[in-house]
């Protein structure tokens, strides 16, 4: 016995077509007389969703820049066809002014950072992605009601897929056949880098040093290695011991949160078709395609996906059920099916290995970490009370409350309310609140049958689907930075792979007029994973959640602007931003680009400088080409035995300080460099200088041992021998506080420990008054 569909469900299967002169939704309407409108709403699809083929926790390097410095051109666009061809007024409603709070916060967050200091350039990008989310969302509130729901749901769906084929593949082959290829190359890195700081030989030889670490360099570029070597260490160590797949981003966590979100869509998909009986083809291979991602989700580990996907499938079956009148048996026979599915998935990945009992227990273990970096950043913004902060600088304030039993120096604070309150102050907090609220009171409205937004396009064209799944793929490569750009054939492979994709997603969900329940229970699973884990700042992620939630809700008009004023102030701010991305956000990006690539590749020191020059001028606020000549004045003064440039390594480091006051790194190099100054000048004064910068590196971060072990030794140097005590005793504490909770990429070498026990026993051997 097949299931009957009460009447609202069947009334949600057929097209409805809008009321003209609802008083509820009113959309500054533009003659659709030629092909412009279908072709803006590509465009605007594309460049949304093209996002997901780059990594989204990039947004601080400035590796999104470019996608998001088009919006404005965008903006800019849709102000000149309203201006041009509407004659009804552009509203707004209570849900659009909390979004606008929500991202105009970061924006005063970064005029407060910039009168009281910060990270300016990082917090610049940030505020890109902040104000490209608004654009976004504004005009998908007024462009699906043009159009439909169903596309952004086809692509969003047709990349989930694409991503968990690329997630078990990476899963099973990558990491293996990754960390052969790694490690050789990580090791001729490192040993070219120790050739080239202890070498004395002559300029040509140190040339051809530089040319052997520069390809190497490229390679690890390529691949996506750090330079760094703790991050190296941490990369090295989630090759051997992680299996985690992550798609197209960079963790695992942000692919499980995306995962979470398809997964309860594919739902939708599943029991649209079980219901539907014309096909049922279509009905197994939507729940083969539901069971790809549910499998792809568990090999990820991110527990809080787990909980935000399984919270919203239960909802979204009881809702179901509610509103179609299954018999008894028809509702044991498919409850009984789907957790037999549910059972055989789980199954499969302990019968592989991919999952173990062990992920399950350490779940507690996994939530006590939270606990700690929720309360360090509470502690952290009870500092930073009103402004937060700031956009992207997180981390260089939360490093001064972290809790010692805490390893992860973590970016954001893997918790929604605090990483808006930290990216934008109370401005931000508010308005996610109000989105909240305003969200449920939409909800729980009912809404007359003409105000169903989604129901202008039953199906989304064939030709639409193609182009988007096209420029998606073609714009994350165009768009990227010249150093990640993939290769023709990898691109063109992409491209082929999310057409079939989409299209396949696009056949599925034929002639389904999707219910605002499924979207909203989809965004909510997002919601829930961000609870425990970080994206909250990643300009695709918040913008998966909004475009589902509140798309397809009815603009009840609270503010009515006149078109032509609204038009001429979307056209002018729109080409004012996009004017002003080029000097202030794109050039930047784009000259550490070539300056990075050019630099292992200069032929003398005179030219190195140069090339540092030329970046600075064109990228002034990056602390980084300031840190890249210190880094190179100390080199130069070690071949040259000339220790006076190491004066003027210590007044570049000064200055990359100025860029980036809250970062402990730069006081730790300053302090290293003056230290040294000391030992090849004997100057007392560098002596007390390198004491009092390692201070201020260790007030910065005061969990971390070894800058305790630094501070301990110039104590030590500087025969204040109470002070290396207090010191050396803390790094010891520090150090058994990481053996005791397993922390062993913090544990402390055994030269370290030699050097804090010899200072102890002579400042046990030295009388105290």
């Amino acid at each position: 016995m097949k299931p009957t569909p009460s009447k609202p469900h069947r009334e949600g299967l057929q097209k409805s077509k809008a009321v003209p002169g609802s008083d509820d939704q009113k959309f500054p309407q533009i003659p659709n007389q030629s092909y412009g409108l279908p072709i803006f709403w590509c465009l605007v699809n594309a460049l949304i969703w093209c996002q997901l083929f780059l990594p989204a926790e990039s947004v601080g390097q400035g590796d999104l820049v470019l996608i998001h410095s088009c919006w404005f051109g965008i903006l800019a666009i849709a102000g000149w066809g309203i201006y041009k061809f509407s004659d009804q007024p552009l509203v707004f409603d209570g849900i659009d002014l909390f979004l606008s709070l929500l991202c105009a916060g970061p924006v005063l967050s970064f005029f407060s950072m910039w009168i009281t200091g910060g990270e300016l350039r990082t917090g610049l990008f940030f505020v890109w992605a902040w104000l490209a989310t608004a654009i976004t969302v504004l005009l998908m509130r007024r462009l699906i009601p043009l159009f439909s729901i169903k596309l952004p749901v086809v692509i969003v769906l047709g990349t989930a897929l694409l991503m968990s084929f690329l997630g078990i593949y990476q899963h099973f082959y990558f990491y293996a056949s990754a960390e052969a290829e790694v490690l050789p190359l990580i090791e001729n890195y490192q040993r070219a880098v120790q050739n080239l700081e202890s070498s004395n030989n002559s300029e040509f030889a140190r040339q051809r040093a530089l040319e052997k670490k520069s390809a190497v360099e490229r390679e690890l570029s390529r691949m996506g290695v750090p330079r760094e070597p703790h991050a190296q260490q941490m990369f090295v160590q989630r090759l051997r011991d992680s299996r985690e797949p992550f798609g197209f981003f960079a963790l695992a966590n942000t692919f499980g949160g995306f995962l979470a979100l398809a997964l309860v869509l594919a739902m939708g998909v599943v029991m649209y078709r079980a219901v539907d009986s014309s096909n049922r083809i279509q009905f197994v291979i939507s729940i083969v395609v539901w069971v790809f991602l549910a499998y792809c989700l568990i090999l990820t580990k991110s527990r809080t996906a787990w909980v935000g996907s399984f919270i919203c499938l239960a909802g979204l079956l009881v809702f179901h059920i509610g509103r179609v009148k299954y018999t008894g048996i028809v509702l044991v026979k498919y409850l009984g099916a789907g957790i037999a599915v549910i059972l055989i998935i789980v199954g499969i990945a302990f019968w592989t290995g991919s999952l173990d009992l062990k992920v399950v227990m350490e779940s507690s273990k996994s939530l006590t970490y939270r606990l700690d970096y929720w309360k360090s950043s509470w502690e952290m913004l009870q500092k930073h009370f009103v402004f937060g902060a700031g956009p992207g600088n997180f981390r260089q304030h939360y490093l001064e409350f972290k809790l010692p039993q805490s390893s992860e120096e973590i970016l954001d604070p893997h918790n929604l309310w605090f990483d808006a309150w930290s990216n934008g102050g109370l401005i931000s907090l508010f308005g996610m609140v109000g989105l909240i609220v305003f969200g449920i009171i939409s909800l729980l409205r009912k809404n007359a049958p003409g105000n169903q937004l989604q129901s202008l396009e039953l199906n989304s064209s064939t030709q639409s689907v193609i182009i988007v799944a096209f420029l998606s793929v073609a714009i994350s490569g165009l768009l990227a930075p010249p150093e990640t750009v993939r290769y023709f054939e990898e691109t063109g492979f992409w491209i082929l792979a999310m057409i079939l994709s989409a299209l396949l997603m696009n056949w599925l969900v034929k002639n389904w007029k999707i219910p605002d329940t499924v979207l909203v229970w989809a965004a909510l699973s997002m919601v829930i994973h961000l609870h425990g884990a970080g994206g909250f700042s990643m300009p695709i992620i918040l913008q998966l959640i909004l475009i589902f939630a509140f798309s397809t809700r009815p603009i009840r008009p609270t503010l009515h602007v006149n078109p032509r004023l609204s038009g001429f102030l979307m056209l002018g701010t729109g080409l004012a931003m996009f004017g002003m991305s080029i000097p202030s956000v794109i050039r930047p990006r784009l000259a550490e680009s070539v300056a990075m690539s050019k630099l292992p590749q200069t032929q003398s020191s005179s030219s190195y400088r140069r090339t540092i020059q030329e970046w600075i001028v064109v990228d002034g606020w990056n602390p980084n080409p300031w840190f890249q000549l210190s880094s190179q004045l100390r080199q130069e003064s070690r071949q040259s035995d000339d220790p006076e440039k190491l004066q003027e390594a210590c007044q570049m480091l000064e200055q990359a300080i100025s860029r980036d006051p809250a970062t402990y790194q730069y006081f730790a190099e300053l302090a290293a460099c003056q230290y040294e100054y000391y030992q090849r000048a004997g100057s007392i004064q560098s002596l007390d200088a390198a004491i009092e910068s390692q201070k201020q590196a260790v007030s910065r971060y005061p969990t971390k041992p070894e800058l305790q072990v630094q501070l301990a030794d110039y104590f030590l140097m500087a025969n204040r021998i109470e002070s290396a005590k207090i010191a050396a005793a803390e790094a010891l504490r520090l150090d058994q506080i990481n053996h005791q909770f397993g922390h062993t990429d913090r544990y402390l070498d055994e030269i370290q420990l030699k050097l804090l026990q010899e200072i102890m026993e002579t400042a046990g051997s030295v009388p105290t008054s």
